[in-house]
């Protein structure tokens, strides 16, 4: 495999590496292929936060701002809790799997989006 996006005939057209484009799924499917496959440790990071970025993109579209710090600790609490009960499912407890890795990143999203949304901290 090479270190180059493998889609330049999706559907997002050529090039969608360089432009970043979030919705080529077989670009996000390459990425996460480069995250199992070990690769240095500068560019696993590089490629987490682009999977991170990418939920982060779909679910801001998808769903309203957070309107309380509440609000967002639910939301926050919720993909944790999700991402402990994939962590219980796996009775290994050695590896990441794909579903504890999918929650993980919903769990960063959120934790952006929360610093986002809410950014704006008044001093009491």
């Amino acid at each position: 495999m090479t270190d180059f996006c493998p889609c330049h005939d999706c559907e997002a057209g050529p090039g969608c590496l360089e432009s970043m484009n979030r919705e080529c799924k077989t670009y996000w499917r390459w990425i996460e292929t480069m995250l199992r496959k070990g690769t240095g440790e500068r560019l696993k990071s590089e490629l987490a936060c682009g999977l991170v970025l990418a939920e982060l993109d779909r679910a801001t579209a998808k769903y309203p701002k957070f309107t309380t710090t509440h609000h967002g600790y639910g939301v926050l609490k919720e993909e944790v809790d999700e991402l402990w009960d994939a962590i219980k499912a796996d009775k290994s407890g050695i590896y990441c799997t794909d579903a504890m890795r999918i929650e993980a990143v919903q769990v960063a999203a959120m934790a952006i989006r929360f610093i986002l949304d809410l950014g704006e901290c008044d001093e009491h």
